[in-house]
């Protein structure tokens, strides 16, 4: 391929859109969040995530 001059194609790179700042304060979790598993009742908490 390279005698004749041939490349092979490949999507091109995204650009970094989203920067995170390393200084920037954490936010209060307002949700409360506890995803441990509670021993006493198997199988009741659910979850998920859509990223």
């Amino acid at each position: 391929m390279r005698l004749a001059g041939l490349t092979g194609r490949h999507r091109k790179r995204r650009p970094r859109t989203t920067i995170p700042d390393p200084h920037a304060a954490t936010r209060p979790d307002l949700v409360l969040r506890d995803f441990q598993p509670d021993p006493a009742a198997l199988d009741t908490r659910c979850c998920g995530d859509i990223t």
